[in-house]
């Protein structure tokens, strides 16, 4: 009985971990687009996010963890962004997806050693 709910939660936490990848990316997306930031600014904003969908796929964990230290580096960004633009609810999703995918990978990482 242990067993299968830990299986469930490691699928529960797998989808989260994707939902909340592809949340960022589109949120990083919509960032640039209001500005109407040229193509370098969405390569060096999206691309350190898209290199990790193969490690995702694979689920490798060395490959999480990297993805974590990454998503590290978008949440001071994202505070950055709350501070700076006050009540930007965009900037506050943001951090929102930041923190919810590395409690994610987090868990998922957790949960799947025992598993």
């Amino acid at each position: 009985m242990l067993q299968r709910f830990s299986v469930q939660l490691a699928r529960l936490s797998w989808w989260l971990t994707m939902a909340a990848w592809a949340a960022l990316i589109a949120q990083q997306a919509a960032d640039l687009a209001r500005f109407d930031a040229p193509w370098p600014a969405w390569l060096i904003r999206t691309l350190p996010l898209l290199v990790f969908l193969p490690v995702l796929l694979k689920r490798h964990r060395l490959g999480l963890i990297w993805l974590c230290i990454v998503d590290l580096l978008y949440f001071v960004s994202s505070v950055e962004g709350v501070f700076a633009l006050s009540g930007d609810r965009l900037a506050q999703l943001g951090l929102v997806l930041t923190v919810l995918l590395f409690s994610a990978i987090a868990g998922y990482l957790a949960v799947s050693r025992k598993t």
